[in-house]
């Protein structure tokens, strides 16, 4: 499966390589970006349940670092020391957080654009250890 927790992930543990964001599963565009306005839960959160529900299907844990993602301001993390991933913020430390929109956010976990094109646009901004990305 090509998404941003793949189950082949190299043994060096480098996660969100050019293909980890693509997609995860059949994940596509829906349109629903405020929870509150659409009465369903927002695109981001269900990104993030579709990883949870990826990383604890893995029977190998690869991933042995913390992410955070700062979406519009709205905190989600990837805690890969743990096996967890939720809005808010980690219990440990985070190696590397990635501040974004939520179109730029959606457009990476789609495919739609590279995380290196998204970064050296300017449109994601990191923060610590980018050699995980």
């Amino acid at each position: 499966m090509d998404g941003f927790i793949d189950e082949e992930l190299d043994s060096a543990g480098s996660m969100l390589g050019q293909d980890s964001f693509s997609k995860i599963g059949s994940l596509t565009r829906t349109g629903a970006r405020n929870p509150a306005a659409s009465g369903d839960e927002s695109e981001v959160a269900r990104i993030f349940k579709e990883a949870e529900r990826t990383l604890q299907q893995s029977s190998e844990r690869k991933i042995q670092d913390v992410f955070v993602f700062d979406v519009d301001g709205d905190k989600w993390y990837l805690d890969g020391i743990n096996s967890k991933i939720g809005p808010g913020e980690p219990i440990s430390p985070p190696s590397c957080t990635m501040k974004m929109n939520t179109n730029d956010f959606i457009d990476l976990f789609v495919g739609s654009v590279t995380p290196t094109i998204a970064f050296m646009s300017g449109k994601v901004k990191i923060k610590g250890n980018m050699s995980l990305l």
